[in-house]
């Protein structure tokens, strides 16, 4: 084999090449690559020296090489936490081979990125990153205010990176931290100050509120804006300008507080958060003045209302739950002097006064409390009149029963009067006068010997002794009879009408039926129509002759009477009759039917027919010339009165006598 031969220079092994890493702060592993042949029995060797600025190098302990690996031990005093240039060379069994590449390598121990928070009063929060899988351990290094020194702590485990740090005092600390192995100790991290925030871990309670709930107790509170507080301590002052004493120190995260045995009439409460020894600064003054009325308890919406003509009920609104009771002040007057007239239970709502006598009385009330006492309600005044209670009666409603008596109805609204007065007027403009009085609780009353082509009103007020109601609404009845009818169609002096015409008039006011006349004389000593009792505004006539001059007129009647007749009319009915075409074939249904017979119904306008089936028995059937449609009948209501008609063959049509205008 070849080696460097100190005789023989040209004699020489070749470079070998190398990895390393650190096992641990004491050992690096050098695993070695060999690019000269040398027998496995020659003992090998690793020589290495590190530099920490790649001039100066230190030689490291020799290692044996075993399968190609060996374990260089670190000395205690070798660098941490700085790159050093690492570089090796191999000995043969003395021959010693040149050195071969180097490595820039570091011993890295050291956390960085220390972080300290205050989480509460006395605790701190650090945070840091361990950059070595190296140690065995943290140590936690601590300086108290700006003058202090920094002292070791406390040692953590390795491989964490937070802790926290309890039992602390001061209001500002400094920190370092160090990683430790068994035989060194690496630089320490960067400096992290915290520094206790009062402002932010003890906030000021906000929104402090005092209000009295009895007349010994108030409730007090507020909104806790802290996280850290231990208690809250509540300073009162039995004044709002007097001096504040330290009261209580309440739980933490309180958010309210009953206070009992108060006695004056106006505290001051004031409010702060506490922490040891720390505390914030105080809340708003929050003012307690014991008047129902300071805390809006004074009772409200007071009414007062007549039940009757010695009576009144009163309701109010209680606003207050701490009230031993009401006072109720009256005025028998509006404008009179008030005196305390009762004093009702607590949390009542509504009282009904008795022994009335005046027509009108002022109320007002307020609630009271041993010695204290609220402001008054409202005044409710109360009006003895029906007016007052809103009693007057309604819905008045008049109309005939008969022709001569009328029936009057209306709504009962008051509770307590003593009967109805019923006022009538004769005349659409006279004069009203009391007709008649009618029982309390009358809701109708009956009226006789109305004379007709009278208008009556009438209008009903409700009374109690000497007190009325106001007058309900009018309601008027006319006994009259219908208007004459106006005439509409035909025209007056129409030409060319039917023999059968459809005479119309205009309907008349109140009329219940109508009677219709038609004379051949403007006289009427005659009639060729005369009826009474119709219904309707419109009738047909039959069997008027042609070429004729008629007259005709129509008088409406109710159950007062009958109008005076209307105007006269006049029409004149066609000179004469033709053949016409009546019905096409085409409108019978021929499929289904023979044609056999025929005959005209003048009276109805109606052509009738015998029908003979394709099967069956026979039966009959007509074309209703005015609706222009064919109806079946059963062959037994063939009508006897059989029409002038014919039968047009040739052309397949019936044709028949009709009156043609």
């Amino acid at each position: 084999y070849s080696f460097n031969n100190p005789v023989d220079e040209n004699i020489h092994h070749s470079e070998p090449t190398f990895t390393s890493i650190f096992l641990s702060d004491t050992v690096l592993i050098v695993s070695i690559t060999e690019t000269s042949i040398v027998p496995d029995n020659i003992e090998r060797r690793l020589l290495s020296e590190y530099s920490v600025n790649e001039t100066d190098y230190k030689n490291l302990p020799e290692a044996t090489i075993q399968n190609r690996i060996a374990k260089v031990t670190i000395p205690p005093d070798f660098p941490t936490d700085v790159n050093f240039t690492f570089r090796a060379r191999l000995s043969y069994g003395g021959n010693i081979t040149p050195y071969t590449q180097t490595e820039t390598k570091i011993l890295k121990l050291r956390p960085d990125s220390l972080k300290s928070t205050f989480t509460s009063d006395n605790s701190v929060k650090l945070q840091w990153i361990d950059r070595s899988s190296l140690e065995t351990g943290f140590e936690i290094f601590q300086k108290e205010g700006k003058n202090g020194e920094f002292k070791l702590r406390k040692t953590v485990p390795a491989n964490i990176q937070q802790d926290t740090l309890i039992s602390l005092t001061d209001t500002l600390y400094e920190y370092q931290i160090s990683a430790i192995t068994p035989t060194r100790k690496s630089g320490y991290s960067n400096s992290s100050t915290a520094i206790y925030q009062q402002s932010l871990l003890l906030a000021v309670p906000e929104n402090f509120t005092a209000q009295f709930i009895s007349d010994e107790s108030a409730k007090l509170t507020w909104v806790d804006k802290s996280s850290g507080e231990a208690g809250f301590d509540l300073w009162v002052s039995n004044g709002n300008t007097g001096d504040y004493y330290k009261l209580i120190t309440l739980p933490a995260n309180s958010q309210e507080f009953t206070i009992g045995g108060l006695t004056d009439a106006i505290y001051a409460f004031k409010l702060k958060s506490v922490n040891n020894t720390r505390q914030s600064e105080f809340s708003n003054i929050a003012v307690a003045e014991f008047a129902v009325l300071a805390n809006s308890s004074a009772p409200s919406n007071m009414t007062a209302e007549f039940i009757s003509d010695q009576s009144a009920k009163l309701t109010w609104k209680d606003n207050c739950n701490f009230e031993s009771g009401y006072e109720l002040w009256i005025s028998n007057g509006n404008t009179g002097d008030y005196y305390n007239l009762i004093t009702l239970p607590a949390n009542s709502q509504e009282f009904t006064v008795g022994g009335l006598t005046d027509s009108i009385y002022a109320f007002k009330i307020k609630a009271v409390n041993n010695s204290r006492q609220s402001g008054y309600s409202n005044v409710a005044v109360a009006e003895f009149s029906v007016l007052a209670t809103s009693s007057a009666p309604s819905n008045l409603t008049a109309s005939y029963i008969s022709t001569q008596d009328a029936k009057l109805s209306w709504t009962d609204n008051c509770g307590f009067e003593s009967g109805y007065e019923i006022w009538v007027s004769n005349g659409s403009t006279g004069s009203y006068y009391n007709l008649v009085t009618v029982p309390s609780d009358s809701k109708q009353y009956s009226i006789g010997s109305l004379t007709s082509q009278t208008k009556y009103s009438f209008k009903v007020r409700a009374k109690l002794n000497k007190y009325y109601s106001v007058f309900s609404n009018v309601s008027s009845i006319e006994k009259a009879i219908p208007s004459s009818p106006s005439l509409s169609s035909p025209v007056n002096a129409a030409t060319g009408q039917t023999v059968t015409p459809t005479l119309v008039w205009n309907a008349s006011t109140s009329a219940d039926t109508y009677t219709l006349q038609v004379s051949a004389n403007s006289s009427f000593t005659s009639y060729v129509y005369n009826q009474s009792g119709l219904t309707g505004i419109s009738q047909q006539i039959t069997g008027l002759s042609l070429g004729t001059t008629y007259y005709w007129r129509v008088s409406a009647a109710n159950t007062f009477g009958t109008s005076s007749y209307s105007s006269v009319f006049s029409f004149v009915t066609v000179n004469s009759l033709r053949w016409e075409l009546l019905i096409s074939s085409s409108n019978i249904p021929s499929s289904k039917y023979n044609l056999k017979s025929y005959g005209f119904d003048k009276t109805k306008s109606r052509i009738y027919s015998v029908i003979k089936p394709v099967s069956g028995s026979g039966y009959v059937g007509y074309f209703d010339l005015v609706a222009k449609t064919y109806i079946s009948l059963t062959a037994a209501n063939w009508p006897s009165e059989l029409g002038d008609f014919l039968y047009d063959f040739t052309n397949d049509r019936v044709v028949g006598w009709r009156q043609v205008i």
